[in-house]
């Protein structure tokens, strides 16, 4: 059974427990409630900032051929929505936010621009949900089955 130092307080009053022993069965609860914080810390361990990867599949290796690194950022659009609908939502947004107050003095220009700044409240009024502000990088993957063997 969990209780909060208040109520260990208040029924230390309410059964005439002097002042000096009170403020020492509180001080005590405190810092047993810290060193059990501290241990629930160091059972957790740091966690570790994890970073978005976009992976597709690369059967035929066209994407190998091209030899260049390909970066971008993951989005989510309804369900009923086109795939294609995205480069003109992301620019009707851009419009948006730059007629905000604060689009005025710092416009966006580019698609980087776009998804960095614009506030996700924008993109979501524009039918796109942003899942990573930072740039993630594709790995094309033959197949997986490949990988396996």
């Amino acid at each position: 059974m969990k209780t909060d130092i208040d109520n260990v307080q208040f029924a230390c009053v309410r059964n005439n427990v002097d002042a000096r022993t009170t403020a020492n069965i509180i001080a005590d609860l405190q810092e047993a409630a810290k060193v059990e914080a501290e241990e629930r810390k160091a059972e957790r361990g740091e966690r570790k900032k994890q970073k978005y990867c976009i992976v597709v599949p690369d059967t035929a290796g066209q994407l190998r051929k091209l030899n260049v690194d390909v970066a971008g950022y993951a989005v989510t659009i309804d369900e009923d929505s086109s795939e294609f609908s995205v480069p003109d939502r992301l620019n009707q947004a851009i419009k948006e936010y730059n007629r905000t107050p604060k689009g005025k003095k710092n416009p966006a220009h580019t698609v980087a621009e776009a998804i960095e700044v614009i506030p996700a409240k924008i993109l979501r009024n524009n039918g796109i949900s942003v899942k990573n502000r930072e740039i993630a990088y594709v790995l094309p993957i033959e197949t997986l089955h490949a990988l396996s063997k």
